[in-house]
């Protein structure tokens, strides 16, 4: 207080304990806000690779389905397909008939080159042996070679080994970006680069192509995979006609290069029996036999495939099938087959016997499947789907456009409940619409 004699003249007052403690108050404050917003930035960030971190695990797992799908197709589709037609050519020769021995030792030829090639795609020997740089080179030149697209290739800082998966890695996503170059960019010239710098490997592929729709391609372009599955088919079909034909009782009036040709041929010359492969391109004999059973009820269907599995067994007699009978069967069992299914009797090829028979009577008597409710245009989208084909592709097939295949495929997801494509696949895996080894 001041004081002038006995008069008050003022108060004095200390504030600075009081500015300190609010000072102290807003600083604590803003450190808390602070605190606070990184906490929600930390927590914003960990959910954001939380979810990364599972799309990445769904996409790893549609990877590792399509990439055994591809292995399985090679074998199924490729090798299968030439043993089951050397197979064939053979027991036309045991029966007496002559046979072609150049066709015989082409089909060798090319059974030595696809066991070749789908080693060196699982994994070329020289990835371990010599390393990334020059497996790259080889596979490049390779490329080359099957593709018509060059490629320049250039690295530097790769004087050394990297660790072995950061190899394979980097191979791999080289491997997959020329194949998605020859399928989609309709280019001559592609390029690769590849150098490592303090630790870190830096890969780009680049062409100057069209580019494509991702929306567009739902998997792995059939591209020359189709192309040499129906000339293989081509080559079974061929074989089991001429032994067909050494049978004085059989007329064989005529033969469809994939599943679409094998309806409207059978539809229009209505034959006794029909021998129908259980994975022909385009539609498998499963879908034939449910369309024939509309458009050709006289028609009575064996199927021949290599499954072992029961659950082909019970669908091919689900959607109508007579006759089932195992590629390595032999040439006596499947007349036998074709015999008993033209006199109205239901055969089945050992080991599959009234255990398979009793279980389909079971199955047939339960609920709606939700299968059934699909049109038989949502099959044929489905089925093709299943094999990895997209819109477009399915859509060329069909003679449909792209827009109608999409819709087709969206409602028949729908209906089963289905999302992606690796459900797709699993889905058609247990339904018996692709063989379980594929």
């Amino acid at each position: 207080m001041l004081l002038s004699g006995d008069r008050l003249v003022g108060i004095g007052l200390d504030v600075t304990e009081r500015r300190r403690t609010e000072d102290e108050r807003e600083r604590r404050a803003r450190q808390l806000a602070g605190e606070a917003a990184e906490n929600a930035r930390l927590l914003a960030e960990v959910t954001a690779a939380r979810q990364r971190l599972e799309t990445l695990s769904r996409r790893l797992v549609d990877l590792q389905e399509q990439e055994r799908h591809a292995i399985a197709r090679e074998l199924h589709d490729e090798v299968g397909q030439i043993l089951t037609g050397l197979n064939l050519m053979l027991e036309t020769r045991r029966r007496g008939a002559e046979i072609d021995l150049a066709a015989v030792k082409d089909l060798v030829g090319q059974l030595q080159e696809r066991v070749r090639d789908l080693s060196l795609d699982l994994r070329p020997p020289m990835l371990d042996d010599l390393g990334l740089v020059a497996a790259l080179l080889w596979h490049v030149e390779r490329y080359r070679a099957q593709t018509g697209v060059h490629v320049r290739f250039q690295h530097r800082g790769l004087a050394s080994r990297l660790p072995s998966g950061v190899e394979i890695a980097a191979y791999r996503i080289v491997q997959e970006a020329l194949t998605n170059v020859a399928r989609h960019a309709a280019v001559a010239v592609a390029s690769v680069d590849l150098w490592a710098h303090r630790g870190v490997l830096e890969l780009r592929v680049e062409d100057a192509g069209r580019g494509f729709d991702p929306a567009a391609v739902s998997g792995p372009s059939s591209g020359l995979t189709g192309m040499r599955e129906r000339t293989l088919h081509n080559v079974v079909r061929q074989a089991l006609r001429t032994l067909l034909e050494t049978e004085p009782r059989f007329v064989v009036l005529g033969e469809a290069g994939d599943g679409l040709q094998a309806v409207e041929l059978a539809a229009r010359l209505e034959p006794d029996v029909l021998v129908a492969d259980l994975m022909m391109p385009g539609l498998g004999g499963m879908e034939v036999t449910r369309q024939l059973a509309r458009r050709s009820p006289a028609t009575r269907v064996v199927i021949l495939s290599m499954s072992i599995s029961e659950a082909h067994v019970l669908e091919a007699l689900r959607g109508g099938a007579r006759g089932y009978v195992r590629k390595d069967a032999t040439a006596a069992d499947l007349i036998h087959a074709i015999d008993e299914v033209a006199a109205g009797h239901l055969y089945l090829s050992p080991p599959f016997s009234d255990h398979a028979i009793e279980a389909y009577r079971r199955r047939a008597a339960e609920a709606l499947d939700p299968y059934d409710t699909l049109t038989s245009r949502e099959r044929e989208v489905f089925h093709l789907a299943a094999e990895d084909l997209g819109n477009v592709e399915i859509a060329a097939r069909l003679g449909i456009s792209p827009r109608t295949a999409e819709t087709h495929r969206a409602n028949a997801l729908r209906k089963l409940r289905l999302r992606r494509q690796g459900d797709v696949v699993r889905y058609a895996l247990r339904r018996g619409l692709l063989p379980l080894d594929r």
